[in-house]
């Protein structure tokens, strides 16, 4: 009897303990994994992505006056169309007001000229009267001399008359010219074809001179990057290939950079590119979009990868025999998704790829794959 009271004491033990280290297994934590493969890695660098029009204008006018069109946020315009047009009559009154003066000056003018051409004429033939009365000795030569004076200083007062004239007729016609200039400003064309927006003022508004009426927009877009010096020095260059992700839409976009321009932008401190991505053009038609985007500078077979996601302040946590190791790789190539590990891991060993600042090294876990994990 003893010997089987001993036995189902052993048996009850066991069932305690199996029930125990059950228990146990079943309230450790469960870590998210990926296993370590090796497979293609890139060498590829962050950039920020904005894309912005080719060109912008604002429209600014130069005359004052009442606006006498509409314009329409998202107008679409042809070049040549008219965007502005500001109510000419005032200007057009000062214009036919400055010809019919150009007009009547000329006129006195002519009339002046005449008059001046005549007397000069007589004073001429009074001065070979003089002339033959000196020479037949009724008239003294210094009387004579006076009239010749005379006659040279009508000639001079004449000539100083005629400059004026023609000064007053040039000040007038150049007068006449800046304001047909601005009554031509009264009216302002499309120098290119474009989206109009930013409109700030409606028909009928009052408008001063120089005064932004609203911003003219090509139709093309350019896609820039913006990619900093210690990129640029690592080997970013034109021709090299970049996949794109532009905030609120879905997918990625490849393409490759098109040119890069020499200075650095004043404000970011940072090198843009110009690319070349293949994408339908209507889907950049929002300026000011973003996103972000990878350049991809080298590309080779990596021994072993993990995912991006996978290092924790530069350390993985790896699982092993449901224990966790918390492991200093070294890195080699970082595609931005992907990253080779040139030490400190093998192919097939498995890496926590979630909430790492969870575990600890020692820790033992259960595992559940990333691509099945809820």
């Amino acid at each position: 009897m003893a010997n089987k009271s001993g036995i189902k004491l052993l048996v009850a033990a066991a069932v305690l303990a199996a029930g125990y280290f059950g228990v146990s297994a079943y309230l450790r934590p469960v870590a998210t994994v990926a296993e370590a493969k090796g497979g293609k890695v890139a060498k590829a660098v962050p950039t920020l992505i904005r894309v912005r029009a080719e060109n912008a204008l604002e429209i600014k006018v130069e005359a004052t006056g009442r606006m006498l069109n509409e314009l329409k946020e998202g107008q679409i315009i042809a070049e040549d169309d008219l965007l502005v047009e500001v109510d000419p009559q005032a200007k057009q009154l000062e214009v036919d007001t400055i010809e019919n003066t150009l007009k009547t000056t000329r006129a006195i003018n002519g009339i002046d000229a005449k008059v001046a051409a005549s007397r000069l004429l007589r004073e001429k033939k009074n001065l070979e009267f003089k002339l033959a009365q000196k020479n037949a000795g009724v008239l003294p030569a210094v009387e004579y001399d006076r009239a010749v004076e005379q006659v040279e200083q009508l000639e001079w007062t004449q000539d100083l008359d005629r400059v004026r004239a023609e000064d007053n007729v040039a000040r007038t016609e150049l007068l006449l010219r800046g304001k047909r200039l601005e009554l031509a400003n009264m009216k302002f064309l499309a120098p290119f074809a474009g989206t109009l927006t930013d409109i700030k003022f409606s028909k009928g508004a009052y408008i001063s001179g120089g005064q932004t009426v609203a911003t003219l927009i090509t139709n093309t877009r350019i896609v820039e990057a913006r990619i900093s010096e210690e990129n640029i020095t690592q080997g970013v260059k034109e021709g090299l290939g970049v996949r794109v992700r532009f905030t609120g839409m879905n997918g990625d976009f490849f393409g490759t950079i098109a040119k890069i321009l020499p200075n650095q932008d004043a404000q970011t401190l940072r090198y843009i590119a110009h690319l070349d991505l293949r994408i339908d053009p209507a889907l950049l038609n929002k300026t000011g979009q973003s996103g972000d985007g990878v350049i991809t500078i080298d590309e080779r077979e990596a021994k072993v990868r993990v995912p991006r996601r996978a290092i924790f302040q530069n350390q993985l946590f790896v699982v092993r025999d449901g224990v966790v190791e918390v492991r200093n790789p070294r890195t080699g190539y970082d595609s931005g998704d992907v990253v080779e590990i040139l030490s400190g891991l093998e192919p097939g060993e498995l890496v926590i790829v979630e909430r790492q600042d969870l575990y600890r090294n020692g820790q033992r876990v259960r595992t559940r794959p990333a691509d099945t994990a809820k």
